[in-house]
């Protein structure tokens, strides 16, 4: 694993939270155990879809550095079970992603719900 400079100290490259978004770069580093949120209810769609990329690549990246790539691929092997596997079960969530869906179209259908459509979603 390799060593980089942050702000003239040493440190390990996984630990960081270096990342990148719209062409500027962040350190982002864990200070306090405290959580923070936004308001959702507030937010405007195309304020809420930003929010929800940059959710999403914060989920991806810290999975991404949640072990060492190079050990994780000499436990994974070069056959062909994983790969086999994340598509069985990247079909069964998509599956369950339809059902879900289904299940709350008819609930709004049924009156038991209301749904409301934003502009421009």
């Amino acid at each position: 694993m390799a060593n980089h400079t942050v702000g003239g100290s040493i440190t390990t490259w996984l630990f960081l939270g270096l990342t990148g978004y719209r062409g500027h770069d962040y350190y982002v580093r864990h200070f306090r155990d405290m959580k923070g949120s936004v308001n959702l209810d507030a937010m405007m769609p195309a304020g809420f879809a930003s929010y929800t990329q940059v959710c999403g690549r914060t989920l991806a990246r810290a999975h991404a550095r949640s072990g060492h790539a190079a050990t994780i691929s000499g436990y994974l092997g070069s056959g062909a079970a994983f790969d086999q596997a994340i598509a069985m079960f990247a079909n069964s969530y998509a599956e369950q992603v339809m059902r879900d869906y289904d299940a709350l179209t008819a609930e709004v259908r049924s009156g038991r719900i209301t749904a409301v459509r934003e502009p421009g979603i």
